[in-house]
């Protein structure tokens, strides 16, 4: 109490100082204080943009000004660098622009703990990994993707399957007829697996 008190600067009594044997190293207590400056920093959410006073030539993208980065592992089968959930037009205008905006932000997170990413994870091994990972960020996507894209509607269905649909129950029956009946049904997924299929054969086969 009095610590935060002395910290904040709300009083200017002298407080109360623990025993020495209390005390933690200082090269400790400094981290301490670090991280607790780090957490009081209130970051806004830059999908949230409600209230915000855009004008009609100034899009929200362009008000975004911090990020928070997130592993979401929405499919738990890969990690999210081989999951593609974006469409081969939005990859083609921005993956290069958001690779650059995740890289400063990977600087600016170890720059906390006192890090040179340099040392860590240079810029020329990032852009590299990038390039590397996009043909297997594709395959897996499609090996994968003609499952989580599934009309749930469509999987529920199945009488075999039952509700909720899990990943062993319905890989224990079969999946070709749902496969066909998504692609001829569901518009959403006849499109986004021809993407994912087209930008495979064209970028890295023909």
């Amino acid at each position: 109490m009095g610590a935060c008190a002395a910290e904040d600067g709300a009083t200017g009594q002298q407080e109360h100082q623990p025993p020495e044997e209390q005390q933690q190293p200082q090269s400790m207590a400094n981290g301490e204080k670090r991280r607790r400056r780090r957490s009081d920093l209130v970051r806004p959410n830059p999908f949230n943009f409600e209230g915000t006073p855009f004008t009609e030539d100034r899009e929200p993208w362009s008000c975004v000004r911090d990020c928070v980065m997130i592993d979401f592992q929405i499919a738990r089968y890969s990690p999210p660098v081989l999951n593609t959930t974006t469409t081969r037009a939005f990859r083609t205008v921005y993956l290069d622009r958001l690779a650059k905006l995740y890289y400063e932000f990977l600087l600016a997170e170890l720059e906390w703990f006192q890090i040179d990413v340099d040392e860590v994870f240079p810029g020329d091994h990032f852009r590299d990994s990038c390039e590397e990972y996009k043909l297997a960020g594709l395959i897996d996507s499609i090996l994968f993707r003609h499952l989580t894209l599934l009309p749930v509607d469509l999987v529920a269905s199945c009488k075999e399957c039952p509700v909720p649909v899990s990943f062993e129950n319905l890989m224990e029956n079969s999946i070709s007829d749902l496969g066909i009946k998504a692609w001829d049904s569901c518009e959403n997924y006849r499109f986004m697996m021809t993407d994912l299929l087209s930008d495979l054969i064209d970028t890295y086969i023909l």
